[in-house]
């Protein structure tokens, strides 16, 4: 279980990233098969003339969506299978962050876990063919085999009433707790949250959109486009649908990323107040107290202190937790201090890492037990300390003390202050062989710039799978656009026939397009990046401390944000002027002469 725990929350939040994904394909098979509804609208009424329940209807849309998840779920497995036998081959298994270099992992397929990816992806594509297939089974037959597919049954929006509920349902989850150290309410907050922008985009078009209809002015191709959207709320919602999921998952994902990584940076600032940190590495390498004064004399170092690490177990099913003996009281190297109290009335104070105080419930002045040098020592937490270094949690105590505690004065680790405006790479050159022959073994030693950029580094490449993820649903959520605006051409032939012959050129007919697809955009944008920002701050504050026990502060990263949003408007009106190349075809205009 120890081992497990090690894993447990990287595993579940990759999991809820890509289950994401999954609900943005999910708003791809609604869009398609609303469409395909849409467009068949004639022939369903013809089948209810002549008999056809509206159950049966309905159950046909179904069946046609189960087909969708059964065929889709299976090339899903084996393009996943196939997508991790190559990270695990040219990324490992830790997907590329450069901890496990050079060994390799035989990738492992568990049935149970196929089953229900099987089953998740069927029952999405089913879900998503609900709703279309009852507005199917609603139509009204000697209505719909005369009207024109995009007229029918289209004028009216869905309250906004459940999509404002559900925002306020996920905004309480915040508050819960975690459950066994996962942030379940944390994740229901997110669908929550997510699925209510999404109910709401309807609403959010209309009041967006409504103060444009009045500056459209003489601007045809504007005032057509405004007409249609505001007409046609059941299209609108299919397209934006993916848009809003993919935008927020992509905005939300960015801003976590991007405050974790600077609040790193500035806590490696924080910590990182030495010159060289020396350490044994693999080797055993420890410096008593004769060495340690040795090393204080030599030559060109201005200042050092010794450090010693050990792991020690607080509680059986936890990994250990760090014990660092350090100097405090008169350190140069002061910690990163969150709050803490005068130890002047403590015997044996020591301070914790703030992933130590949410592990076991710890508050400054709690007395804290630890198994130091096979004895049970009382101690009392004096403060707590930011630490992203130590998920598992991590302790100072002060030398004097851990002497006193246990007579064992040698250390492992040491850091050291240069004089001002020494050569560092020259420095550690002169200094390696000196304190190696005083170790009586090899040495590693880093400086600050160096450990700062290796860790940021290695940050960085530990977060390139979210990219990858994020970059798949943003794909999905283009797909969704641009096959929703190539589905409406089928079904709006008429109408740009009819705008063809009234005297509408076909530059103006893609114009209209252009500028449907750029309004819903826009629409998209602005309500991804409510939901994005919202979810951004549960994966801050909520997510992130329950998993990973750690709190960072919000840091958005604007030049980013603004080039998503530009690449998303500029996108979606491109496709919808691409998928809309039929509207300017003479196929459009022989359509109007077809007689019912």
């Amino acid at each position: 279980q120890r081992r497990d725990n090690l894993s447990r929350a990287y595993r579940v939040n990759l999991q809820m990233l890509a289950l994401v994904a999954l609900l943005t394909g999910g708003f791809l098979v609604y869009a398609a098969q609303s469409l395909s509804a849409q467009t068949r609208q004639r022939p369903f009424a013809l089948l209810r003339i002549l008999g056809l329940q509206r159950a049966s209807l309905q159950r046909q849309l179904l069946v046609e969506g189960l087909a969708l998840g059964a065929a889709g779920s299976l090339l899903g497995l084996l393009l996943g299978f196939a997508l991790a036998s190559l990270v695990l081959r040219y990324f490992g298994a830790d997907l590329g962050a450069g901890y496990f270099t050079g060994s390799s992992a035989p990738i492992h397929v568990s049935p149970l876990a196929i089953l229900l990816f099987l089953l998740f992806g069927v029952g999405t594509a089913v879900l998503a063919s609900l709703a279309p297939g009852r507005r199917a089974a609603a139509l009204v037959p000697a209505q719909a085999i005369k009207s024109a597919a995009d007229d029918f049954g289209e004028t009216r929006s869905a309250p906004g009433l459940p999509g404002a509920l559900l925002i306020v349902a996920g905004s309480a989850m915040t508050a819960l707790p975690a459950i066994d150290g996962l942030p379940i309410f944390g994740y229901c907050a997110i669908a929550a949250i997510l699925g209510g922008a999404i109910w709401l985009t309807p609403w959010l078009s209309a009041t967006v959109l409504r103060p444009l209809a009045r500056l459209a002015g003489n601007h045809v191709s504007l005032d057509l486009a405004l007409s249609h959207i505001r007409r046609s709320p059941t299209q609108a919602a299919a397209a934006l649908g993916g848009i809003v999921a993919s935008m927020s998952l992509m905005i939300a994902m960015a801003v976590m990323v991007s405050s974790f990584r600077t609040s790193v940076d500035n806590w490696l600032g924080s910590i990182l107040s030495a010159d060289l940190y020396v350490s044994g590495g693999f080797s055993a390498a420890e410096f008593d107290e004769p060495a340690q004064q040795r090393i204080k004399e030599l030559p060109g170092i201005e200042h050092a202190e010794f450090n010693r690490n050990l792991a020690i177990s607080l509680a059986a099913d936890r990994p250990p937790v760090n014990l660092i003996i350090r100097p405090v009281d008169d350190s140069q190297y002061p910690m990163a201090l969150i709050e803490e109290v005068n130890v002047g009335g403590i015997a044996t104070p020591v301070w914790i890492s703030e992933p130590a105080a949410r592990i076991y419930g710890l508050d400054i002045g709690d007395s804290l037990p630890l198994p130091i040098a096979g004895k049970r020592v009382d101690t009392q937490v004096a403060g707590i300390w930011s630490d992203y270094a130590r998920q598992f949690g991590a302790i100072v105590m002060r030398s004097a003390d851990y002497d006193r505690l246990t007579g064992d004065t040698a250390r492992t680790d040491i850091a050291i202050s240069l004089p001002a405006g020494a050569d560092t790479a020259a420095e550690v050159e002169r200094l390696r062989p000196r304190l190696e022959e005083i170790a009586g073994t090899s040495l590693e030693i880093s400086d600050a710039v160096g450990i700062r950029n290796l860790a940021l580094r290695l940050f960085d490449r530990s977060f390139a799978i979210t990219y990858g993820l994020e970059a798949m649903a943003i794909l999905i959520g283009m797909f969704g656009v641009a096959a929703t605006f190539a589905a409406q051409v089928g079904t709006r032939i008429k109408e740009f026939g009819m705008l063809r012959h009234i005297g509408l050129t076909r530059r103006r007919i893609a114009a209209m397009l252009a500028w449907e697809g750029f309004l819903l955009g826009m629409v998209g944008l602005i309500a991804g990046l409510a939901a994005g920002l919202a979810i951004s701050q549960i994966l801050i504050h909520v997510i992130n401390p329950q998993s990973f026990n750690l709190t960072m502060t919000t840091h958005l990263p604007l030049l980013l944000l603004v080039v998503i949003a530009i690449a998303l408007v500029l996108v979606s009106a491109l496709t919808a002027m691409t998928a809309g190349r039929r509207a300017a075809s003479e196929d459009a205009v022989r359509a109007v002469n077809e007689d019912w």
